[in-house]
């Protein structure tokens, strides 16, 4: 079943993590729960965190496009 929340959210930033093309291709369009493994035996820590949640929220979804925007402001702002 879809969650309309994250449903209006998928393809934004928030919902995005760092992954490699072939887990990518795995996980492809499926539910958080069914990737859920892969976000876990992720090499990158910031996919690890998003494997650690039990469910992938709208608040979820929110903190990490929180997070994304600080680290890219702390690294590429003058």
């Amino acid at each position: 079943m879809k969650d309309e929340n994250i449903e209006q959210l998928k393809n934004t930033i928030g919902n995005l993590t760092i992954m490699d093309p072939s887990q990518n291709g795995i996980g492809s369009n499926k539910s958080f729960l069914e990737k859920q493994y892969l976000y876990q035996r992720s090499s990158v820590l910031l996919t690890k965190e998003v494997g650690s949640k039990t469910a992938w929220t709208k608040a979820d979804v929110e903190q990490h496009r929180d997070l994304l925007i600080n680290a890219a402001l702390a690294i590429f702002r003058p």
